[in-house]
Order: C-alpha cells, then sequence, then structure tokens
C-alpha cells in the first residue's frame, strides 16, 4: 500500500500444506555395449544343429538349429516373448504372439491381447507345423530375431556345445 510505504513490513506467516506425497526409488543400470542382436535360446541343453550360417537371412518361422533335437524357429516382434502362453493369458505378448500367427496366416483375428479360442486354434496349427502338440505356445520353442528379417553376422553356439537358458545361438549386424 503506498500509505504504508515508510512502515516496515510486517512478518508473514503461513501454515504448512502437504498436498502431495512422492515416493523417490532408486534404480541402478548397467550398460553393456554389444555389437548387434544376440538371437537366444529359451532352451538349455546341448546344441545339436545350427541350421544357418554367417550371411544367412533369418525369417520369422525359419528353423534356425535345434537343442536336444527339439528345433527352434524364428520369432518376430517388437520384443521377445517370456513366457509360455495358453488358454486363458493375456497381455502384451499375447498380442505379439497373435500378430506374428496372423502374419504366418494362422489367425484371422487381429490382436486383442486375449488368449481364447481362436488363438488356441492357430496355436495348434503352428504346433502341429512344427512338429510339437497341443494348444500352448512354448516359449522353448522360438528365437526372437527383433521385428524382421535378421542377417546372420557370427555362429555363437556350435553343435555339441552346452547352452544355459538365453544363451546367444548366433548374432546379426
Amino acid at each position: 500500500s503506498p500509505l504504508a510505504a515508510d512502515a516496515s513490513p510486517l512478518p508473514m506467516t503461513a501454515a504448512p500444506v502437504m498436498d502431495e506425497v512422492v515416493q523417490t526409488h532408486v534404480v541402478g543400470l548397467t550398460l553393456e555395449r554389444q555389437d548387434g542382436l544376440v538371437v537366444r535360446s529359451s532352451s538349455a541343453g546341448v546344441v545339436t544343429t545350427i541350421d544357418v550360417k554367417p550371411g544367412s537371412i533369418i525369417r520369422a518361422d525359419d528353423r534356425i538349429g535345434s537343442v536336444g533335437d527339439t528345433p527352434i524357429f524364428a520369432f518376430t516382434g517388437s520384443a521377445p516373448l517370456h513366457r509360455s502362453l495358453g488358454v486363458g493369458s493375456k497381455g502384451r505378448d499375447v498380442q505379439r504372439l497373435q500378430r506374428f500367427l496372423h502374419e504366418a496366416g494362422l489367425l484371422r483375428a487381429g490382436p486383442d491381447g486375449q488368449f481364447g479360442r481362436e488363438t488356441a486354434e492357430a496355436v495348434e496349427r503352428w504346433n502341429e507345423s512344427h512338429g510339437r502338440a497341443g494348444r500352448t505356445f512354448d516359449v522353448e520353442a522360438v528365437a526372437w530375431i527383433g521385428d524382421g528379417p535378421l542377417t546372420v553376422a557370427t555362429i555363437l553356439a556350435r553343435p555339441g556345445d552346452r547352452l544355459d537358458t538365453n544363451a546367444g545361438l548366433v548374432q546379426g549386424p
């Protein structure tokens, strides 16, 4: 106020108000440089075959090799599958599987993230055409190669090698 300009300002007090509580978490992260995409097997065991060589182009559903005489086929999608999927499964991984099956011509419906009857029938057809049985999509039957075709740069596993789960089979550029 211009009338009180010569007066000393009075102290101002305000009651503290807490209207938002924020919880903080500290997360550690380790970055590792890696040249190219490593195609990993979800199966552990002895490599019995590697069916590709440097320069080979792997496409969705191509056979990459086998671990313990069980064939492993290429899976394409925005991310790898992290679990086996069956009736009642829900989520983004189911959507990725449904896109994969749709692109293979085995599923007519679009991806909705719900593993129901139509998806089960498509999985059953996929399993039958790949020497497997049932309506569950076993994550150990496939190895993720990224979103599209992958050119093999390096073979990481050879027949006779013993692999742990998630060990590399081949690597792309």
